[in-house]
């Protein structure tokens, strides 16, 4: 609750202070005469924050924020689009908001029903529940409504706190989990959708299960069971939906989407611990070290990276795959405090196949 001698905290306040203000989001949610009172009061203190204000709700509605870093052309890009619709509005001289009439310098106009995007709620930290794998750790996570992710090294998920009563259930998901979702019935008896929210797509299930992977630039979702719909972030590309086996793939900077039949297990087995290898060469191997235990894996030559290798490898954490795969390549892997170097030995064999 503000009362009139706080409008002074947000005297200083601009556009981006106010649209990540607690106070300034919850008068958006749920608007009563209080906040109404509240933002008239201020505008009339302090008229030259006007322009702000608007701006700040501006934001919201031309940007989706999302739980990413942009890169730095597509924030200049957004800015632009911010500027320009700002202008063209400022130019009108007036406005309607949430039907209330504002000027933009009229010391008693009114901040009436600022509708700002949803999506500020569920990123504000206080009403998230988060979980996180952490280097060289495999979590599994039971949710509110049954269903089970698990996260594969670090990695982490979010939700919103009042996921289990929401009509759809969402999460955001950074780095890589294989989800196994519950399907549920709403009040309405309605199937409840599911969605897995990533920076560059947005996953949408009933009941099924699945593995999205976002590193490395690209973001790759490999369908075990059920039916998934797959959104982009990207408005030109149409949405996809997946069939068991499929693995799509999008590259960001391309703008590029790949569906390709796959063995699903070669992409879930991780939350096991198991690496399955199929005619995998020694720098795909190095990846996923360095993925999932926080590596940096180098290679001394070309023919060693390049060389591959089959088989199905069950190990608890990175000394026992260090000691299973040099063994088994026959080459040295020497460590370095968080770095691994690979390489030849004076003799070795090759053509190897090992499963354990």
């Amino acid at each position: 609750m503000r009362g009139k001698k706080d409008v002074e905290v947000y005297k200083d306040f601009i556009a981006e202070d106010f649209a990540q203000d607690d106070y300034f989001i919850q008068s958006v949610r749920i608007t009563d005469k209080e906040t109404v009172a509240f933002w008239a009061f201020f505008l009339a203190q302090y008229p030259e924050k006007s322009h702000e204000l608007e701006k700040a709700r501006m934001m919201v509605e031309l940007i989706q924020f999302r739980e990413h870093k942009l890169p730095p052309l597509k924030k200049e890009i957004i800015w632009q689009k911010i500027s320009s619709a700002i202008d063209q509005k400022r130019s009108r001289g007036s406005q309607v908001i949430g039907g209330m009439f504002f000027k933009y310098k009229s010391a008693a106009a009114v901040i009436g029903v600022l509708i700002l995007s949803s999506i500020f709620y569920y990123f504000s930290q206080t009403n998230h529940s988060v979980y996180a794998a952490g280097e060289g750790e495999f979590k599994e996570v039971i949710l509110p409504d049954g269903s089970r992710v698990n996260l594969s090294s670090r990695s982490q998920l979010k939700l919103h706190k009042d996921f289990k009563d929401a009509a759809n259930r969402e999460v955001w998901l950074e780095g890589e989990g294989y989800f196994s979702i519950s399907p549920r019935i709403n009040k309405d008896s309605i199937k409840s959708t599911f969605v897995v929210h990533t920076k560059d797509l947005d996953v949408e299930v009933l009941g099924t299960t699945f593995n999205v992977n976002t590193r490395h630039e690209a973001t790759t979702v490999v369908l075990n069971t059920g039916k998934i719909n797959v959104k982009f972030m990207e408005k030109s590309l149409k949405e996809e939906f997946l069939k068991p086996g499929d693995k799509l793939t999008f590259t960001e900077k391309l703008e590029k989407v790949e569906i390709d039949s796959v063995n699903a297990m070669d992409y879930i087995s991780w939350k096991d611990q198991k690496f399955i290898f199929d005619n995998t060469s020694v720098k795909e191997i190095a990846q996923k070290i360095e993925d999932y235990y926080g590596y940096k894996v180098w290679i001394s030559d070309s023919s060693l990276a390049n060389r591959e290798i089959s088989g199905i490898l069950t190990v608890e954490g990175a000394p026992k795959l260090i000691d299973v795969l040099s063994t088994l390549l026959n080459i040295e892997i020497e460590q370095r405090k968080d770095s691994l170097f690979f390489r030849e030995r004076l003799s070795r064999t090759t053509n190897k196949t090992v499963e354990k």
